[in-house]
Formats: C-alpha cells, structure tokens, sequence
C-alpha cells in the first residue's frame, strides 16, 4: 500500500553521508575479554562503548567481524555529541576449544575511519570435540597420539617429534614427561598449562646415541599432573626404524664386514589351535669375514622371547637359534608374523624370517 517505504532506507542513507558529521568518538572499553567458557555453554554475549564527544554529530557505517563465530549489531541514525552508543556481540565457541582472539572493525563517520575492538576468551572444548584431534585422555591432560611413528632414521640424524595436548580441566596443571633410553629426550611446553590451553610434547631423537639398527620401540611416560595427589601415568611410545650410514661406508671396510644369512628365509608352521607358545627354529650363517654379532631377536609390536641363539659367530661358521612366539599372536586362521634378527652386518643390520601358518 506504501511503496515508498521500501525507499526510506537509502533515504536515510543519503540524509546521513549529507550531514555535516564531523564528530570525534572516544572509546570507553576498546577490548573485551570473555575469559574462560565451556563449549556446552553455547553462544556468549559482550560488548564495547564509545562517547561521541563532537563537535557534531556523527553515525557508525558498518560494523565487521573477522570470523563468522563472532556476531555484531550496532544502532543505526546519527549520534549526537555527548551520546554513548555500544556495539553488541557474540562469539559461538562450538567446536572452538582453546584461546581465541577476534576482532571487529568499526567503521565510523564521513571520513569511514576505521576502529578495532579486540575481543579474547579461552574455551574448554566438549568432549566430542576434543576428542577429534585429542583422541587420547590421562586425567585432565588430553592429547594427540599414543603411539608416534618416526618411520626411518638414518644413523647419525638426530629427529624431533611433536605430540600436541589441551588442559579440559577448570584449573591449571603442571604435566611431565619420563624417558629412560639414552637417545631420547622429552620436554611439555609451557611447563604449567592454564585451563583450556594447548600445550606440545617434544621429543628429539638422537640416533647417533643407538647402535642397534633395526625396529626400536622406545617407551616415554607421560604423568597428567604432578601437582595432583593422585597424579595419572600414561605409557606412550615412538617407533623408529634405524637404518645404516651406507655413504659412511667406504669398499675396504665393507670387503672385511661380516655378513649373516639366514636359513629359511620363510618357515611354514601350521598348528591347530592350541595356549601353549609357538616354538620355530632356523640357521644363522657368517658368510663374511669379520666376527659377526648378533645383538638381538624381536618381532615388530609382538613380545617374543628367543631361547637360543648364537650371539657371535666367527668368518664361516654357523648357529642355531630357536624363538618362542605367544599364541594370542596367532590368532585365528592364516597368520604372517615377522622375525627380526639384528646384528652388526653394515649392509644388512635387520634381516627377517617370516613364520606363516593356517591357525585353525
């Protein structure tokens, strides 16, 4: 019935941009912090204020957020010299855990000068959500990864590794970290974790301290919080596999090298189903020409225990060795499981016998 009402709000766009606007605004509160909040909470309201203190009138242009999280309304029309105006907003912290700074830009006046109200907070993240990229828990302390695959190190490197982690407590904690082998070190930073913060485990290997090459599964303890009366432990570990400098490694020291060789490559060892170990035996053989030393038997993720073996064999010679494989590594039907023999044979320092069979 009114068609001209559609056009009252360019009208009174250009009524402003007309108007002699020439007033200063002074900020009463240019940041505010929403301190610490719970993502179940749901959205959180704050605002910020300015005095508009001339001369003249002026009006706010547009108002902008820096992330879709963060909402805000301001008032439309001039402001008169001496009013107070406030910006309201909102910051939506699901699926946010953590610190968040965020901004929103005001835009104010003919001259369209632009003003930054600062807004931070920190958020403890649901369980759902922390459970996405910190799927593990030890007490308030979760975090990243259990088990951290290193993959292949050459000997001589040294590596780091990162595990991150977040406080989902309401109080501050004061987590450490324990290692026992000789080439690794450990450290958690920041050493206390406020509430919702994130925080990173480092770890530097070092594989000039290691002179076994092969698969190596180191342990590292993790205890959630030292201040704590009833602190929790967590086993974590990295995995490697250390391999051999070859560039290192010059024609007369590999010509007078030992060299092992195993016989069978492959033992077949069908059984029915039983609780008692799986016993297999092979041949380890010195085809070289310098002492070869066996430094150990093991099996990738599996405790196997060898009963036998020979642990130096000189140019020539020969041994037999004898491993004992539990049965809940079997499992039910065809199984493959690896064994690894490590010695000091600079070409082959890890060679594998792999135990098939039809467990049924």
């Amino acid at each position: 019935m009114f068609p001209y009402l559609r056009l009252l709000p360019v009208l009174l766009s250009v009524v402003l941009l007309c108007l002699p606007a020439k007033g200063e605004i002074k900020w009463l509160d240019k940041e505010y912090q929403f301190g610490l909040m719970k993502e179940t909470a749901g959205i959180r309201e704050g605002s910020a204020s300015f005095v508009n203190v001339g001369p003249g009138p002026t009006y706010i242009r547009n108002v902008r957020t820096s992330c879709g999280c963060t909402k805000a309304v301001f008032p439309e029309g001039l402001i008169e010299e001496g009013d107070t105006v406030t910006i309201k907003f909102s910051y939506n912290p699901e699926g946010r855990p953590g610190p968040f700074a965020k901004t929103i830009k005001v835009f104010v006046g003919e001259d369209n000068k632009m003003h930054v109200v600062k807004i931070f907070g920190t958020v403890i993240g649901s369980p759902e959500t922390l459970a996405a990229t910190y799927p593990y828990e030890s007490g308030p302390l979760r975090f990243s990864d259990r088990i951290i695959a290193g993959g292949d190190v050459t000997y001589g490197e040294l590596k780091h590794f990162f595990v991150s982690m977040t406080n989902q407590s309401t109080d501050t904690i004061h987590p450490a970290v324990s290692v026992t082998q000789k080439p690794l070190r450990a450290a958690i930073t920041p050493e206390l974790i406020p509430p919702g913060e994130l925080a990173t485990l480092a770890i530097s290997f070092n594989s000039g301290d290691e002179f076994d090459m092969g698969n190596h599964d180191y342990p590292i303890t993790l205890i959630s919080d030292t201040d704590s009366r009833f602190p929790e432990e967590t086993e974590l570990s990295l995995k490697v596999n250390l391999k051999p400098d070859l560039l290192a490694l010059n024609g007369e020291s590999l010509e007078t090298a030992p060299q092992i060789s195993v016989i069978p490559p492959v033992i077949e060892a069908n059984r029915h189903k039983s609780s008692n170990p799986l016993s297999v035996r092979f041949t380890i053989r010195n085809l070289g020409k310098s002492t070869l030393i066996i430094k150990r038997i093991s099996s990738p993720g599996i405790k196997v225990t060898p009963k036998r073996y020979p642990t130096r064999l000189e140019p020539g010679k020969k041994g037999e060795a004898e491993v004992s494989i539990p049965a809940s590594a079997l499992g039910d039907g065809i199984f493959r499981l690896p064994v690894e023999i490590s010695s000091n044979d600079p070409l082959h320092p890890v060679v594998e016998v792999r135990v098939t069979g039809d467990n049924h």
